[in-house]
Parts: structure tokens; sequence; C-alpha cells
């Protein structure tokens, strides 16, 4: 089941990554087309996600007003009673769209307290309720399943926190007190597992698509500061391996246990 559906065209996605990932803070499962699965049919999942979504969020711009999907996605949000839609730019809504209320986000930059965010919040509260948040037990875990994948032994510290974006999270030390790995109980990372340790290093990694990868996270180049062994990059379905001496990066997806290689090795 997907809360919110965003509805957008393709030249606002730097927009709608920003809106998504601020929205989704407040713990909606928040769908937009950055999670389709590399190899599958673009339409049947776009299908799929809209048909189980409880809210369709359009974003109008005067992109979106020349666009056949975001009309057509548009119309079955207000076939349903489930449409919320926001404006981008100063456009003219077209018929029969125009008599449903948009949220005012033409000046929106990011800010929370923005009146237009503030709006748009409350009709998807209308809509949905009030979110939803990962139990505690439940991101312990898969803070535990991840860990033992990895060997990591941890620690019985945990701890509740809120990161920068204000998503929340659930952190558990590693039991050398090296490292944590944190669960996101909320946000756009809801229920995904990173392990930062320290004297090592952590950036996005371009070569590897970064945070719209099939992966499925935001992926990280992890160099160790002493320079010894293999830096690893962790996240919830997979890893990345470095050889400090070859230069060459290796991504690995992780399924039932094997590690399966996901597309040709890069040097970095």
């Amino acid at each position: 089941m997907v809360d919110i559906f965003i509805s957008y065209a393709r030249v606002d996605r730097p927009w709608v990554f920003t809106f998504a990932s601020t929205i989704s803070t407040e713990g909606w499962d928040v769908w937009w087309d950055r999670d389709i699965p590399v190899g599958a049919s673009f339409q049947r999942v776009i299908v799929e996600a809209l048909e189980q979504a409880r809210c369709v969020c359009v974003v109008w711009s005067s992109a979106a007003l020349e666009s056949d999907w975001v009309l057509a996605e548009a119309e079955d949000g207000r076939s349903r009673g489930i449409l919320a839609p926001l404006l981008k730019e100063n456009v003219r809504i077209p018929v029969p769209f125009n008599v449903i209320h948009c949220a005012d986000l033409t000046e929106w930059n990011g800010d929370r307290n923005h009146p237009g965010f503030h709006d748009a919040r409350e009709k998807f509260r209308r809509l949905l309720g009030e979110p939803e948040k990962v139990s505690t037990a439940e991101a312990v875990r898969l803070i535990k399943q991840f860990c033992d994948t990895r060997r990591i032994r941890l620690s019985p510290d945990l701890e509740e926190i809120t990161s920068s974006s204000g998503a929340m999270a659930v952190s558990v030390q590693a039991a050398d007190r090296m490292g944590t790995a944190y669960c996101h109980t909320s946000g756009l990372y809801s229920k995904q597992v990173f392990y930062v340790r320290k004297g090592i290093s952590i950036f996005y990694h371009t070569d590897h698509q970064g945070p719209g990868g099939a992966l499925g996270l935001p992926i990280s180049n992890e160099e160790l500061a002493d320079g010894s062994g293999f830096p690893t990059s962790y996240f919830e379905n997979g890893l990345i391996e470095w050889n400090p001496s070859t230069w060459e990066a290796q991504a690995y997806l992780l399924r039932e246990g094997d590690r399966i290689p996901h597309g040709p090795s890069r040097r970095v």
C-alpha cells in the first residue's frame, strides 16, 4: 500500500525530490517514479503504485499541463476522491481539476514552515489520517538482520534520535564502540539501515547512480582513514567493495545471503 503517489513532469524532478524528501519525514509512505527498479516495466510499476495509492498528489506546472501521464494520473485521483494537488508554478489548471483546492508552493524552497507546505500536509492528514511510524522493536529487528549479514557485533545500547532532516531513527552502537547502526522509523528512508564507522569518510558515489540508483539508498564510497583493509559501503539491500590498490569498486545486491554483482566494476 502506498500513502502518497506523486505525479509530476520529468523536468520538475529536482523540485519533486526535495518535496518528497521533506513530506516523507512526516512518516507517510511516499512513492514517485524514482523507486522503479532496474529492468521493471515502467508503465506496469507506475500503474500498480497508482492503484495502491491512498492519495494522488499532482504537482501542477507548465510542463505538467503538457504531460498525458500527469493528466491521466490526476483524473484517476479525482475520480477516486483522493486528489491532493500542488501548485509549483502559477499556471491555469484545466477543467475539471480547477475546482479542487491546490496548496500553493510556487515560492516554496524546502521550508517546512511555509504556509503552502503546511496546507499540503493538512490535506494529506485529512485524506490519510496521522502517519504510521516504524516501531522501535521493528527497527531493532532490521538493524540486527542488517548487522548479522555483515558480522557486526552490537552493544545493548539503543537510542531514539531525530536526524537533521526531521526524520526519526533508532541507533545502536557496535560492540567495539567504533561504529553505529541506524534504522529510520520515518521519512524517505523509513525501514532502511545505515552503518557508520569511525575513521571512515562517506560521500555520494555518482558512478553508482547515487540516491536514484537501483540499490535504493544513497550509495557512498567509504575510505578507511588509516588506509587499511577493503572499505565497504553499507546499505540495506547491497554493498560496494573497493580495492584501495586498484581503485576498482564493485557493487553487489544481497539476496538470500548471496552477493550478486550489480553492473560492472568501476574505477573510482
